[in-house]
Formats: C-alpha cells, structure tokens, sequence
C-alpha cells in the first residue's frame, strides 16, 4: 500500500512540476514577444500583437497572436503588414526553433514620392526561425498563391493594375553574418508557377519560375535615407548569385553586384547568359509581332551572338551588363537610364 501511494505521489509531483515548466516556458514566450514590440523604435517601426491567447499543452507552447499588424518606415514610404490567424511555438524537445504559421499575410509597400503602393496578398505561409551562433538567425519559409498589384491613388480613386502572381513561393533568410564575414544578410527565393501580364504580353509564355540569391554585405540600418548612405560610404555591396528566370521559351540567368553611387543611382557590372532567343523570335513570328524577314534578320544577328554553354544545354547569348553614371547598359547597347533610389 506504501508502495503504490509512493508511486501515485511521484507521478502526481512529476505532472505537477511538468505542468509547471509548460506554463512558465509560455509566460517567457509572451514576455519575450512584449519585450521585442517594446523594445522597437518607435519613430521607425510600431507593431500590435492583437490578442494573444496561450495553446499547444502538453508537447508544444504556442501563442496565437490573432490578426497582428505592423508599420515600418523606409527611404521610400512605409510598410504596412497585417496577419491573419499568426501563431507561434516552440516544441519542448527544440527550444531553440521558433515554428509559425499564418492564414493570410497582406503586404503594402508605399512609395511616398509617386504616390503609389505595391499590395501583396500571401496564402497560407508556414516556416520556422532558428537561432545561430553569436546572435544570427535563420528563418525558413514557404507560402501558398501570391498576388502583387500596383496601386495608384488619383484624388479620390485608387486605380489597381495587377503587376504579378505566384502559385507559390519558398525561401529563406539568414544574419547577420559573424565578425569574419562582416555585417550582412543572406535570402533565398524561389517563385512557382509565376504569371506577369508585361512579360506576358512580351513573351507569350502564360508561366515561369524565378530562383535567386542575394546577399547584402554590410548593414542598411532600417533602410532610411541615412541608412543607405552610410552602407554606401561603407562599400557595402548586394551579391546577386544564381539568379535564374524560366519563362518557356527563354532561359535567363544573371549574376553580379550591385551598389550605390554619389547620387544614390545603382552601380554595378554583371553577365546575363541568355537561351532560347531562337523561340522567342519564332513565337514573336506566330503572334504577328515580327514579320518573317524581320525574324530572319534578327536570327543571323543572334547567331553572331550565341555561344555553346558550358553546361552542355542550348546556344546561349552572353551579355555584360553596366550600371554606371546612371546608364544600363548591355554590351555597348544603351538600354535604359536609371533614377535615383532616393529622390
């Protein structure tokens, strides 16, 4: 008798003192997320968790945060982002990865000077952060169908031109680097099943893919004014690597840097290997957008151009591309001028 009420003792204090950890381990998550919302600087970013409700006993703590919002300020406007359904949880067998998860995330990005905004509207969006050595980060995510419009305010009307869509998007994020690699960020993106009604209109293609990646060398701060032009003065750089565009029945990659100059313009050098300008040209034909003699002209031009790939695959065209003194250029070609970041 002895025995047995030993045992039902020791299994009651072991679920006491378990439910007790479980409930202090989710008291410092919701301290840790009121520390940070406090903590922010307010005349830059101001975020409001919404109501936050405690879940996920016995094997996870989870906070839900309802339908938070947040609003950051940058050289350009401001951000606006709101959620919906966001929760938050560690497993207690990995207190070191933070788990999300959203319904809905609804971007606006806001460009005060034209007096446009960008809206982005993401489906489901799930990841997780990890914590690295000597405070770094690494956070994972993948998302369901994505929508970009541009939106124009006139007076009173808001004019609404769909600008791209995505059937899904995955990525990463990783910083800052540690001492070795100086200040900086690492990000990773891949879009699935893209449709941009501009390309489309110029390629025929209905939908491609983009993979990239870029990393930030040096610190832009919260993106002010100030911000980029102490990481200009710093010579901080963006490294875009592996940048990679399929868009039946072109084949685009890119690889360069990318900086700033006196007059904030970009300044950077970079090669684009180009494939499938052959099929282009006869879809071009098949549209009625290039007459035939054009198209043969413009295929004996090509030819001068092309190259075997290294990689075994189809001719491609090889083209430097410049960014200086706010001029594009590829090859000896002008393609375009370039305003300044910041106005």
């Amino acid at each position: 008798m002895r025995r047995m009420i030993w045992i039902v003792g020791a299994v009651a204090t072991i679920i006491t003192a378990y439910c007790g950890t479980w409930w202090h381990l989710s008291e410092r998550g919701r301290d840790a997320i009121t520390a940070w919302v406090e903590g922010l600087p307010n005349d830059r970013m101001t975020v409001s968790p919404g109501e936050m409700r405690r879940g996920g006993f016995p094997f996870a703590v989870r906070w839900s945060l309802g339908t938070p919002e947040a609003e950051a300020r940058w050289a350009l406007g401001r951000v606006e982002a709101r959620a919906s359904g966001l929760s938050l949880w560690i497993e207690l067998w990995t207190p070191k990865m933070v788990r999300f998860s959203a319904d809905s995330l609804d971007l606006v990005a806001r460009h005060d000077p034209s007096g446009r905004a960008w809206r982005s509207k993401t489906g489901a969006l799930s990841g997780r952060l990890l914590g690295t050595a000597r405070g770094g980060f690494e956070a994972l995510y993948e998302a369901g169908a994505l929508k970009v419009d541009e939106v124009e305010f006139k007076d009173t009307q808001a004019l609404v031109r769909s600008v791209a869509e995505a059937l899904s998007a995955e990525g990463a994020l990783r910083g800052p680097f540690g001492p070795d690699g100086g200040p900086g960020h690492e990000a990773r993106l891949v879009l699935q099943g893209l449709h941009v009604p501009a390309v489309h209109g110029l390629l025929g293609g209905e939908s491609g893919s983009i993979t990239a990646r870029l990393v930030l060398r040096g610190s832009i701060g919260d993106a002010s004014i100030e911000d980029l032009v102490e990481w200009r003065d710093a010579a901080g750089v963006l490294e875009v690597e592996g940048l990679d565009i399929d868009w039946p029945p072109v084949d685009l990659g890119f690889d360069g840097t990318l900086a700033l100059d006196e007059q904030l313009r970009l300044l950077g050098a970079g090669t684009a290997d180009i494939r499938g300008l052959t099929g282009l040209i006869d879809k071009s034909v098949d549209r009625g957008a290039l007459k035939r003699s054009e198209a043969t002209v413009a295929k004996l031009a090509l030819a001068l151009l092309t190259r075997p790939a290294r990689d075994g695959g189809g001719a491609v065209v090889r083209l430097p591309l410049t960014a200086q003194n706010g001029v594009l250029r590829g090859g000896p070609f002008v393609l375009g001028r370039l305003p300044r970041i910041v106005r």
